[in-house]
């Protein structure tokens, strides 16, 4: 078989939103995880665990053509560290707060909080930038971090 012909095909097939089992597990899988911020070894893990054998070149290619289609929304909490994806498709409001991060138990939670709008103001207002807050995540720990801390 021409290899010219393979890449061609596999352009067709990614322009075309070529579906396949693998990807369909894949997507279902970050959908009803659509609160959580997921990296390539989450994905792996549970694929593995519940019994499928899909490499991490697979799910990261998927990924990608995700967040390119709009559909996954790929950030990085922390230098060093791989890149999350979140299923945005109904939780598209993401962008529009601030996100705290437990360094206990990695818990991410979303924080819909009136005060850091006047934040968001003052900062536009007073020194002429915006925020993108989907970006912006403070870190420390949650509160059931924090009681079991105090046993």
């Amino acid at each position: 078989m021409n290899l010219k012909f393979i890449f061609k095909l596999g352009d067709i097939m990614k322009k075309n939103n070529y579906n396949t089992k693998q990807r369909q597990i894949i997507l279902n899988f970050i959908k009803n995880n659509n609160n959580e911020h997921l990296n390539i070894d989450d994905i792996n893990t549970y694929l593995k665990k519940s019994g499928y054998n899909i490499g991490k070149t697979t799910i990261y290619r998927f990924l990608e053509l995700l967040v390119e289609k709009g559909e996954v929304r790929k950030f990085f909490i922390k230098n060093g560290q791989p890149a999350c994806y979140q299923y945005i498709n109904n939780f598209k409001k993401c962008d529009t707060h601030y996100h705290l991060k437990c360094t206990e138990c990695n818990n991410l939670l979303h924080m819909d909080c009136d005060y850091f709008n006047d934040v968001d103001t003052h900062i536009m207002e007073e020194h002429g930038f915006v925020i993108d807050k989907s970006k912006v995540v403070l870190y420390g720990k949650c509160e059931r971090c924090v009681m079991e801390d105090e046993r």
